[in-house]
């Protein structure tokens, strides 16, 4: 019986896929209307389609874990999340926060695109009335204050276009001056506290600010990147020097050529741009120890190097690009370096270098070849995250993470034996790898198939909303 059942649900998958790409193939994004972004768009639509049928294949009820399943943590489990989460950062002191599209947070928290999760009292909480549209991106600053950037025009019920700042003294929402004129997709903070911003919008309170701009802290005013760049910006930085890099669709910075990446010289107060750059859409950037700068996207070619498959590295002391292995086989949305220097990657991606690996994999920097994480997650990671432990945040679209239900976001330990406990989070059972979706503890049933197909159907959800959305646009 459940095989029958299982071959009507795999019918039923081809033919959403050929549905989808009928659409597709005659949608136009409202996005930014260039060939590149409709081919992005597109394939974003479908990839969760994609990337979900295999399951539909599986001849048991249970996945088998893999090797590091066993440092995968479902603290965070509860009842998940009802939307797709996009932004996760962490404080000191352990409690997480996430932004997406969603209106409820884990055990039923009416919680409006951003939430928190507490580590003092293990739960998800609210921060105040939240936002009333997307949440794009999150970061913080030294004082611990939350900076919220994406579609939205107010937080806490007040007006605050795009971009909102949650004081964590106050626990109130705060405007930034009067915002920016269109979505908000990067953030990232310097030493002073100052707000550097990157999305789709021209102007920055009364100041036109070409797709980048500054919100300076101590003047509480905001301030253009010189003549700032041609086209959307996707990813920040900052190196050790305060020196910014920027990713996105743009061809030139300033006056510079600059192919989807450039640095801000805070010195010179001047753009400058990276060889050649590289040849497609960079959606994330992070930067290790010895500033070396990693880029992910889109890309097939960073400068010289041709096998730079949606991952590269820019060496800061050798000033070139340099590929990582074979590189990701499809797009990565997310990056984050470790302190040892080793770099983390999400996304919508089967293998990372000749290393299967499933939409989430880690750069060993000291061997120089990419590792899966255990049997990584079903679905895609939109953005990551590290503690000061060296823990990493993963938050996306996914509800199974090394074999476990985990509700859109799940962490993934250094030290296997750690999964809980060391934060006073979660189940505080290290030995259970594996939870089957029909609670079975592994055992092969029907039931454990049927849970097989919820997490499939699950799936035609999060197609449904990125037909709505045109993705994680």
């Amino acid at each position: 019986m459940i095989s029958k059942l299982r071959a009507c649900v795999v019918l039923s998958w081809l033919d959403r896929l050929v549905q989808a790409v009928a659409r597709v193939a005659v949608s136009t994004p409202d996005i930014r209307r260039n060939t590149q972004q409709k081919q992005v768009v597109w394939t974003r639509q479908l990839l969760p389609v994609m990337a979900l049928l295999p399951a539909l294949f599986s001849t048991g009820a249970q996945a088998q874990p893999l090797t590091g399943d066993e440092n995968w943590d479902d603290q965070f489990l509860v009842d998940g999340f009802d939307g797709e989460l996009e932004a996760v950062t962490v404080a000191d002191n352990g409690d997480v926060y996430v932004g997406g599209d969603f209106t409820t947070a884990g055990g039923g928290v009416a919680a409006s695109n951003v939430a928190k999760w507490d580590s003092a009292t293990q739960q998800w909480q609210a921060l105040g009335l939240g936002v009333n549209a997307r949440v794009k991106v999150l970061t913080m600053d030294s004082s611990g204050n939350v900076y919220a950037g994406g579609f939205f025009t107010t937080a806490g019920g007040q007006t605050a276009r795009r971009i909102a700042r949650w004081d964590n003294a106050t626990q109130q929402w705060q405007a930034l001056g009067k915002g920016v004129n269109e979505v908000v997709r990067a953030l990232v903070t310097d030493s002073n506290d100052n707000v550097y911003v990157g999305g789709d919008f021209i102007m920055a309170g009364s100041e036109f600010a070409n797709y980048v701009a500054r919100w300076d802290c101590a003047l509480q005013q905001w301030q253009a990147l010189g003549q700032g760049v041609d086209l959307g910006v996707h990813a920040l930085a900052l190196d050790s020097n305060e020196n910014l890099y920027a990713g996105g669709w743009f061809l030139q910075a300033g006056s510079v050529n600059a192919n989807h990446i450039a640095k801000w010289d805070s010195v010179n107060n001047q753009w400058q741009s990276f060889g050649s750059g590289v040849d497609h859409l960079v959606d994330a950037l992070t930067i290790d120890s010895n500033d070396n700068l990693y880029a992910g996207g889109w890309f097939t070619r960073a400068g010289n190097s041709a096998n730079s498959n949606h991952v590269a590295k820019w060496d800061s002391a050798m000033q070139q690009w340099q590929a990582m292995d074979s590189g990701i086989d499809s797009s990565v949305l997310a990056l984050a370096a470790d302190s040892t220097g080793n770099v983390y990657a999400g996304g919508y991606f089967w293998a990372a270098g000749d290393e299967p690996a499933s939409n989430v994999a880690k750069w060993d920097s000291h061997k120089e070849q990419w590792q899966a994480l255990g049997s990584g997650v079903n679905a895609g990671v939109n953005e990551l995250a590290l503690d000061s432990n060296g823990y990493v945040y993963v938050s996306g679209r996914f509800n199974v993470a090394g074999g476990r239900y985990t509700g859109r976001i799940a962490r993934w330990t250094t030290v296997a034996g750690q999964q809980t406990g060391d934060n006073g989070i979660g189940d505080g059972q290290a030995t259970d790898n594996v939870l089957n979706l029909d609670g079975s503890n592994g055992e092969s049933s029907d039931a454990g198939a049927i849970g097989w197909l919820v997490l499939c159907l699950t799936g035609i959800v999060a197609v449904g909303r990125a037909n709505r959305t045109g993705g994680r646009n």
